[in-house]
């Protein structure tokens, strides 16, 4: 008896890490095809407006349905909305998440899809969820802003400003949105729990994502990063489900996709260059 509980225990010590694969390629596949509609979703909406959607639209002056946020305006191509807040609060369960905006992999962590009305935006609930899009390219928040999503007034601009379809230099080697980088929530109801970050563009600066990529850690910025590099790689086995403004799709690894050479930097940002500078000191 002692013999067959032996074998036992070890046929499932070795079934249980494939078993894990197999499930992590399963939600991968899922990924990739919510992606892949996303990504025609996008180049839809590019075809109607000549421009891609802002990362947020102000509401100045607009009706308070009006779309905001960059999935909001693609609902109408997607035919999708993006899923109900499931941070919730203590004595709430978690909601069960499905749709076009949900990866399997994320929404198994659990990943929460929105922060917590602590921390706003505009007056609004910060969303959060399993896909970013590439809002600010390489730059980040500074100028020139290199990505997507467009920006707020500067001198000799209008109030807003949205990227035409003319300014993207090479569309299939640019990122337009995929799996966001994944951070634990600082505060409000969904802290501690993890959070995928709107901007897709976040993933160059990402801490968790530094330290997957045998970066140093910065000593100024305590807290808990081994979390989210494990629910990283434990979302599609470290890698990335990511389309590009040509509506094709890669499934990369980390350092393919944030890496620091001239040929991954490029990708994010508009005019196809690398933009290394922008990156300041310590990345």
């Amino acid at each position: 008896m002692l013999v067959v509980i032996a074998v036992i225990a070890i046929l499932a010590g070795l079934l249980l890490p494939a078993l894990s694969r197999a499930k992590q390629a399963a939600h991968s596949a899922v990924c990739r095809s919510n992606v892949r509609q996303l990504g025609i979703a996008l180049i839809s909406y590019v075809g109607d407006h000549a421009a891609y959607p802002m990362f947020i639209r102000p509401r100045t002056n607009a009706p308070p349905d009006a779309p905001a946020w960059w999935f909001q305006q693609l609902e109408t191509y997607s035919g999708a909305t993006w899923p109900a807040t499931n941070y919730l609060t203590p004595r709430q369960p978690v909601e069960a998440n499905t749709g076009l905006y949900v990866c399997p992999g994320y929404s198994r962590l659990p990943g929460v899809f929105a922060l917590s009305a602590l921390a706003s935006y505009r007056e609004q609930t910060i969303p959060a969820g399993s896909y970013g899009y590439n809002w600010t390219g390489g730059s980040l928040y500074r100028d020139p802003l290199l990505g997507l999503g467009g920006g707020p007034a500067r001198i000799g601009r209008p109030s807003v400003w949205d990227v035409r379809e003319s300014e993207v230099s090479n569309p299939s080697g640019m990122i337009a949105l995929g799996d966001a980088a994944l951070l634990l929530a600082p505060a409000g109801e969904s802290k501690g729990k993890i959070v995928g970050c709107s901007n897709l563009a976040e993933a160059l600066w990402n801490i968790p994502v530094r330290i997957d990529l045998g970066m140093e850690r910065p000593p100024t910025l305590p807290g808990d990063y081994d979390s989210p590099v494990v629910a990283m790689r434990r979302r599609h086995g470290g890698r990335w489900n990511i389309v590009f403004c040509d509506g094709h799709v890669e499934n990369v690894r980390t350092k393919a996709l944030c890496g620091r050479s001239d040929d991954v930097l490029k990708r994010w940002n508009k005019d196809n260059l690398p933009h290394r500078d922008l990156l300041g000191s310590g990345f």
